[in-house]
């Protein structure tokens, strides 16, 4: 069962597995259609943030970066809170230095919203004094959907890849 797929004590349980939400609208750096159905037959991981994040997004994908490294079938949706700064050809340059199974995706304003809103992520546009003008404030979660696209936990920001990669493989031993 699902609640058996729990690793530690920083591992939520969405509760009953639910389909995850689709996240319409978002394209691909090419600006192809993104669809998280295409996700499917393989473990992923979904979190929402920017590109210009100067802590909490490079932390995540380090940490996906472990989970990778070890659980390398996996994948990884990166789904950008900053149409502005993100359009797909900045992704496209910045996607290059990650690993081909991290799929950044963007999509217009109101795209955004309405993934963030499904997914239940809080963000909002915060001005600064710094050079970049402004920061995203942003849910920092990482969710874990199985094979068959199915939202099964919620991971809090501070999650290590060791305990990622053992729920991974308890959902594979399954």
């Amino acid at each position: 069962t699902a609640a058996a797929l729990v690793s530690g004590t920083t591992t939520a349980l969405v509760g009953d597995p639910v389909p995850a939400p689709a996240l319409e609208g978002l394209v691909n750096p090419d600006r192809s259609s993104f669809d998280v159905t295409s996700l499917q037959g393989e473990p992923a991981l979904v979190f929402f943030g920017y590109t210009h994040c100067p802590d909490v997004c490079p932390a995540t994908i380090g940490v996906l970066m472990g989970v990778f490294e070890e659980e390398p079938d996996a994948q990884a949706v990166f789904v950008s809170v900053d149409p502005e700064r993100d359009t797909p050809e900045f992704l496209e340059e910045w996607a290059k230095y990650l690993p081909p199974k991290l799929h950044a995706v963007t999509g217009s304003p109101g795209a955004v919203r309405r993934a963030a809103d499904d997914w239940g992520v809080k963000y909002a546009r915060v001005e600064t004094t710094s050079t970049s003008g402004y920061t995203m404030s942003h849910t920092a979660d990482l969710y874990l959907l199985d094979e068959d696209g199915q939202l099964l936990h919620t991971y809090p920001f501070g999650t290590t890849s060791a305990e990622i990669i053992e729920d991974l493989r308890m959902l594979e031993a399954a």
